[in-house]
């Protein structure tokens, strides 16, 4: 089919539908938008557009009475300027096909709502009071602004037209914005946003996000993004990757320890001052020209030698402005020397104090030309139970004001835990991090789970374990002793702690639940021992166990635990035997092959 068919059709098609509805309707809907204030003090002031053949139909019901009466028609004059009216009623009502309207003087105003109003495409009501707003009508709205309202949440989803929004100054928690590869400006800052989901615009090109509560967020693909404004929220982390438009990137007043710029090829201008920056690197941004990053830690020479190296050159006509230092904040953690001012300028670049805002913050800087203070850092912890030292190679007896060290603590044992970590009585036990500015003890404090212990004896004799007054809930890592003594007739055979042997010491020290295991042998048991190379397997067993490592045609003799022989052979040529012990009642039994002895489990 031809694209004059299908139009054709298309046009056949409408008409009917044309004359259906003639037909079934004496009238068409009219668009409506509907304005209501709070109280009538004050005066109606907005304006409004429309094209010019629709005009004639437009009118404004400022009594409210439902009809058209006379003076209520819009005169040429207002049109083209502010309408303005004495509020008498609460409500009044614009009637006819708008193409943009704008109410930005009426404080009172508290809810707008539109009807049948698919024409509008730009719409601004700003400083009202307005606690919600539906403009999910507006099928062709292109702009909306709704800045300074009380708004809470903001839903634009249904509005695919829509290329620009702005909405700073409410109390939004819940913004949804439409899927569109038209949308480019978002300004959204001044709210309560903890988050946003920016997936189903990916052509945005400005991003204003600033003064929210968003603590974590990832910018990533967006190619034609070009300013990015996420200042003064609660981050403490971002992730910018594949931002190749991007030459403006605002991210002041936040707790950010580090920042990755690698992928900003064309960034021209950074605001990072007041976080908590050791280190900032610029050397994939060659265009970056103007830097603010007072207030944050770069206070090691050495640091601060690697930002300065990183930033390109500049010229005399347009040269690099670099905000370094804030001397008016008491926090400042940045230093700058003479010599790298020096340097700077050289490079063509003008160093500035931001000195609290004076002079909008453009005050010629020569350096710091005092000696950076030392301070010594001193590891306060239990040896016993783990390692603490400091992860950089630093000298902990001249630590150099303004170094941010951080702790790394080895456990020597599982089971011991980190109960207190502070540097100076401040606690740093979560991050384990922290900058010197004096003289700082580092202390660690550490916790001990307890498992029990308990004693099992096979053959007669007695066993006790000291060291602990509570064998129940011993601390991991306590140093136990274990005295066994022998019953008449009786001797030691092994102490066995797990598959730690103990015998020759009789100590261990405790490193999760435990079991004493302490054999005693009938007879002259003082000559013997075991024999490394003798192997009964299974043990535990249930009927038929295997002996291997014998000597040839050795003796075999097996004895229940009060000494009562239950069996006597022989191993063969090759030291082996199979014995059946199916008869045996559960328990323990020893294995004597000559002076050689093993303990086994009967377990059916």
């Amino acid at each position: 089919m031809s694209k004059s068919t299908i139009s054709l059709a298309k046009f056949f098609g409408i008409l009917l539908s044309g004359l259906f509805l003639m037909t079934t309707y004496s009238y068409a809907v009219e668009p409506v938008v509907t304005l209501t204030v709070n109280d009538t003090s004050g005066e109606w002031a907005f304006s409004i557009s429309a094209r010019d053949e629709d005009k004639k139909d437009c009118w404004i019901d400022w009594n409210n009475n439902g009809q058209k009466d006379g003076g209520e028609e819009i005169d040429q004059q207002e049109w083209e300027d502010i309408i303005r009216r004495p509020i008498t009623k609460t409500t009044i009502k614009l009637h006819g096909k708008l193409s943009t309207f704008e109410c930005t003087r009426v404080n009172q105003l508290s809810a707008v709502s539109f009807s049948e109003s698919e024409d509008l495409y730009e719409v601004l009501i700003e400083n009202g009071q307005l606690t919600s707003l539906d403009v999910s009508p507006l099928k062709r709205l292109q702009a909306l602004h709704c800045t300074n309202n009380n708004l809470s949440s903001l839903d634009v989803s249904s509005n695919e037209s829509l290329e620009t929004l702005m909405c700073r100054k409410n109390k939004i928690t819940s913004l949804k914005l439409p899927s569109s590869d038209d949308f480019t400006t978002l300004t959204c800052s001044e709210n309560y946003l903890e988050s946003i989901d920016l997936s189903t615009v990916p052509y945005l090109e400005i991003f204003g996000c600033s003064d929210n509560r968003i603590s974590e967020i990832i910018i990533d693909g967006f190619e034609s993004m070009e300013e990015l404004d996420l200042s003064n929220n609660n981050l403490s982390k971002i992730t910018l990757s594949n931002l190749p438009s991007l030459t403006a990137l605002h991210i002041s007043k936040n707790g950010l320890e580090k920042i990755d710029l690698s992928s900003l090829s064309k960034l021209e201008k950074l605001e990072c001052d007041n976080n908590k920056l050791s280190e900032i690197d610029l050397t994939k941004n060659p265009q970056c020209r103007i830097l603010k990053c007072y207030g944050n830690r770069i206070g090691d020479a050495s640091k601060m030698e690697k930002l300065i190296s990183s930033l390109g050159a500049k010229t005399d006509d347009l040269p690099g402005l670099f905000a370094v230092v804030d001397t008016k904040n008491a926090n400042e953690g940045n230093r700058i020397t003479p010599t790298q001012v020096q340097g700077m300028k050289a490079k063509k670049w003008r160093v500035f104090d931001h000195k609290g805002g004076a002079n909008d913050g453009k005050n010629e800087y020569d350096g710091d030309g005092t000696e950076t203070p030392k301070f010594s850092v001193t590891l306060d912890f239990d040896p016993q139970f783990a390692t603490m030292r400091i992860e950089q190679d630093v000298d902990l007896k001249s630590v150099e004001r303004d170094t941010e060290l951080s702790v790394i603590i080895d456990y020597k044992f599982q089971g011991i835990y980190l109960s207190e970590l502070t540097a100076n009585g401040v606690d740093i036990r979560d991050k384990k991090k922290f900058v010197v500015r004096e003289n700082t003890v580092v202390k660690a404090t550490f916790g001990r789970l307890v498992y029990p212990v308990t004693t099992k004896v096979i053959g007669e004799g007695d066993v006790v374990v000291k060291g602990f007054h509570d064998l129940s809930k011993v601390p991991v890592g306590e140093k136990l002793t274990v005295e066994a003594t022998p019953k008449a007739g009786w001797a030691l055979q092994s102490i066995k702690v797990g598959k730690e042997d103990i015998t020759e010491n009789k100590e261990f020290h405790l490193k999760e639940k435990s079991e004493v295991v302490v054999t005693f042998v009938q007879g002259g048991a003082a000559e013997i021992v075991e024999n490394p190379s003798l192997k009964l397997y299974p043990n535990p067993v249930a009927s038929y166990i295997t002996l291997t490592g014998a000597r040839a045609q050795a003796e075999i003799r097996i004895f229940s635990i009060d000494g009562s022989p239950v069996y006597t052979g022989l191993a063969d040529t090759q030291g082996h035997a199979l014995i059946d012990l199916s008869g045996l009642l559960n328990g323990f039994y020893l294995v004597q092959v000559g002076k050689d002895i093993q303990t086994i489990e009967v377990r059916h």
